[in-house]
């Protein structure tokens, strides 16, 4: 099933409430973890609303986009600036992949 239909499936089913989160976590990580763009955006979004940083960390740190921005958004939104400003530093200094 395309992720896109996944994800708005899991959004008309409420998934969107904070109390279903993990599980809508748990539906659509296969899909980002095979590389699926549009279950990563989501996947990294559903990440920073349920607070969990460690693995928003490990996936920005393995170059998904999605998640080094709404780590970014998390940690600016949340004030923790030294953190925020460290990992701008480390991204732009890690050679580019292409």
């Amino acid at each position: 099933m395309p992720s896109r239909l996944v994800a708005g499936l899991l959004i008309r089913r409420g998934y969107c409430d904070r109390a279903r989160t993990e599980e809508a976590i748990e539906v659509i990580r296969p899909l980002a973890g095979a590389g699926d763009d549009v279950a990563d955006l989501w996947l990294a979004r559903w990440l920073a609303d349920g607070d969990h940083l460690d693995e928003l960390r490990r996936r920005a740190a393995s170059g998904s986009y999605s998640a080094l921005h709404e780590l970014a958004g998390w940690l600016a939104g949340h004030e923790h600036l030294d953190e925020l400003r460290e990992l701008v530093v480390d991204h732009w200094e890690r050679p580019s992949r292409g």
